[in-house]
């Protein structure tokens, strides 16, 4: 299997950082959605592309991702309603 990795246009990297923010401050806590920010701004900055992840730690990110698209839907589709 072939894996492409191409970097986020620039455009949506402020946009993504804060939908992770406000997804986990809703889910846990303010402080928790600073944290995973934090994570996430760390990360990028030491620009990290393991290609030998395991599949099972893959399989819990899609995971994770997937909770994060989801709820991101959720909220906005509550945010149309609400206005």
């Amino acid at each position: 299997m072939e894996r492409i990795v191409k970097s986020m246009e620039n455009k949506y990297l402020l946009l993504s950082l804060e939908l992770v923010q406000e997804v986990f401050a809703e889910y846990d806590s303010p402080e928790e959605g600073k944290v995973v920010r934090q994570l996430v701004e760390e990360i990028r900055a030491k620009n990290i592309i393991c290609r030998s992840w395991s599949l099972s730690w893959s399989m819990k990110m899609m995971r994770l991702l997937d909770m994060l698209y989801f709820r991101a839907f959720i909220l906005r589709e509550s945010m149309k309603v609400n206005c």
